[in-house]
């Protein structure tokens, strides 16, 4: 069991590099994990709390981040499922539930299997659908 948990951590670090940090415990890690953007986002922002005006609208090809915090208990992965945050600057409260759910999902359809690399392609390639 021990060893499945540490050769996920592996294969992720070898894949992720310098976007995983594995805390001194070896059983939990940041990951950041990078969005897929195909074409240029168009995103408004509000300023001063100010409605969004048209001026307040710009094209953005890259976004910061999701953090992606992963604590590994033990049991993991047949008995146990991991404990995962989702952190970024940009997201709202609501859309990071929105997240976590999508995660959840993907976490029950997969009980029993490691989870660490699904979670992470899931929130690449499906996040901004999920916001929209």
């Amino acid at each position: 069991m021990a060893d499945v948990l540490h050769d996920e951590l592996e294969v992720l670090v070898a894949i992720l590099e310098d976007n995983i940090k594995i805390h001194d415990d070896n059983i939990s890690a940041d990951i950041n994990v990078v969005l897929k953007l195909d074409d240029p986002l168009k995103i408004s922002y509000e300023e001063d709390q100010m409605l969004a005006k048209s001026e307040d609208v710009m094209m953005v090809r890259y976004l910061p981040p999701i953090i992606l915090g992963v604590s590994l208990p033990n049991g993991y992965p047949e008995e146990s499922p991991p404990e995962f945050t989702i952190d970024n600057s940009w997201m709202t409260d609501e859309q990071k539930k929105l997240i976590s759910e999508s995660l959840i999902k993907v976490r029950d359809d997969n009980i029993g299997q490691v989870i660490l690399y699904d979670w992470i392609t899931h929130i690449q390639d499906k996040v901004l659908n999920i916001l929209r």
